[in-house]
C-alpha cells in the first residue's frame, strides 16, 4: 500500500481544543461539497461539442401524392408572391411560412439533416428554383427540390 492509498481511507484529523481548531472550526458538510463542485472553465465548450455530434440520416423519397401536394402549395405561394409583388405589398407584408427541408451533409452522398425553419418569404425564384427565407436577421436560401413540407396560413387557405 502506497502513501496515497493510506490517505484515501483515513478519517479527518481531529483537533481537540488547540489553537488550530479554535481558529479553523470544521466546515459543515454542505459547504464542503461546494468546494468540490464541477467547474466549467470553458463556458459553452460542452454545448459546442454537442452541436458537433450530428447524426445524419438518409434522404427520404417522397411519394407521388406528397410531390403533388408540395407542387400545389408552391403554386399557391407563387400566385401570392406575384399578386403582392404587383401590388407593391410584398416588401411590407410577406407571408410567413414554415418549411422543412433536407440539408445535405458535407462530403456525404444522400445523407444530411432535416431542418425546419419559420420565416418570412423574401424571394421565390422559380427560374433558379430556390426560396429565400428571412429568419430573424439572416436570410436562408433553400433549393425547392430539397423542400419536403410547407405550411403557413396563406398556403392552408388557398390549397
Amino acid at each position: 500500500m502506497n502513501h496515497y492509498e493510506a490517505l484515501l481511507g483515513a478519517e479527518r484529523p481531529v483537533h481537540d481544543q488547540d489553537a488550530f481548531s479554535a481558529k479553523h472550526p470544521p466546515m459543515p458538510r454542505e459547504k464542503r461539497a461546494k468546494l468540490f463542485a464541477p467547474f466549467d472553465a470553458l463556458t459553452g465548450y460542452n454545448e459546442a461539442l454537442d452541436e458537433q455530434e450530428v447524426v445524419y440520416q438518409e434522404r427520404a423519397e417522397l411519394g407521388e401524392a406528397k410531390r403533388q401536394e408540395l407542387d400545389e402549395k408552391l403554386q399557391s405561394l407563387w400566385r401570392l408572391y406575384q399578386e403582392r409583388k404587383r401590388g407593391g405589398k410584398w416588401a411590407f407584408d410577406p407571408p410567413v411560412v414554415t418549411v422543412t427541408y433536407f440539408e445535405e451533409a458535407p462530403e456525404q452522398d444522400e445523407c444530411g439533416l432535416y431542418r425546419t425553419l419559420t420565416g418570412a418569404v423574401a424571394k421565390l425564384d422559380l427560374a433558379h428554383r430556390f426560396l429565400l427565407l428571412q429568419v430573424g436577421e439572416r436570410a436562408v436560401r433553400i433549393r425547392l427540390r430539397e423542400i419536403c413540407e410547407y405550411s403557413g396560413d396563406e398556403l392552408c387557405d388557398s390549397v
